[in-house]
């Protein structure tokens, strides 16, 4: 994994859409700690504020479309309307310097959990102007680690 620098006072959060059970043990068989796990480690290992986010944990649906972000001037102009277990960690993942995702691939895809936290942390932040400008107020960085039941030869 390639180390990068974390400038003090930085914030990292990481959102997890790895399936658990209601013990919250990970369904799967036990693994090495995955690279997710490692790099919010070595974050916090250079003073970076970290917190990890299980989406399986909280109650919450993908974007209802109400369009409720969208109206200028309205109250919830470029942010979710839709007050569920979802709009504290989207208000987290919005203020965080780094974020950090993971996921399993299912059928070729992330997960649905993860898909509707991106619907949701990214829909809200994009207008319809000519230029699809965002609302987002400054630049976040993005990691994706993923996992798949695939030996690394059938990969492309």
């Amino acid at each position: 994994m390639k180390a990068f620098n974390v400038p003090r006072r930085t914030r990292v959060e990481r959102a997890s859409a790895l399936p658990v059970d209601r013990r919250g043990e990970s369904r799967r068989v036990p693994q090495p700690p995955c690279g997710g796990a490692r790099a919010l480690a070595g974050a916090a290992a250079k003073g970076a504020e970290t917190e990890l986010v299980h989406l399986y944990d909280h109650d919450f649906t993908g974007c209802v479309s109400c369009f409720a972000c969208k109206k200028i001037g309205g109250k919830s102009y470029g942010r979710c309307a839709v007050n569920d277990g979802l709009a504290p960690i989207l208000e987290k993942a919005a203020g965080a310097d780094i974020l950090l995702l993971g996921t399993p691939v299912y059928f070729g895809a992330e997960t649905g959990e993860m898909r509707s936290f991106l619907e949701r942390l990214l829909f809200q932040f994009l207008t319809y102007t000519p230029d699809y400008a965002s609302l987002f107020p400054g630049r976040l960085r993005v990691g994706l680690v993923y996992t798949m039941n695939v030996p690394e030869q059938y990969l492309p």
